[in-house]
């Protein structure tokens, strides 16, 4: 889904694309599998930005902590994002 934002100063933007294989894993494993991530804009959430920023340290850094921590990163932000911004599709 395209969607586009427009900004009034420079700003630093991370892309963070999550699996949908993950996102449905994690999804039946907390006991909705029909669980689907809306969609939000210009949200302001503290957890999805530390998440955030630890994905981008793990850029910086080369990947160094290995892709387990990788996927445990994308785990912990599905989590969040099905509970904060989940839906149940129809």
């Amino acid at each position: 889904m395209p969607v586009w934002l427009r900004l009034c100063a420079p700003a630093n933007i991370l892309v963070v694309s999550l699996d949908a294989g993950l996102v449905a894993d994690v999804s039946i494993q907390n006991g909705n599998p029909a669980g689907d991530v809306g969609l939000a804009i210009a949200v302001t959430d503290w957890k999805i930005h530390r998440l955030a920023g630890l994905f981008e340290r793990e850029l910086q850094d080369g990947g160094s902590s290995g892709r387990l921590y990788l996927e445990s990163l994308g785990a912990a932000l599905a989590v969040h994002l099905l509970r904060y911004y989940g839906q149940t599709r129809r």
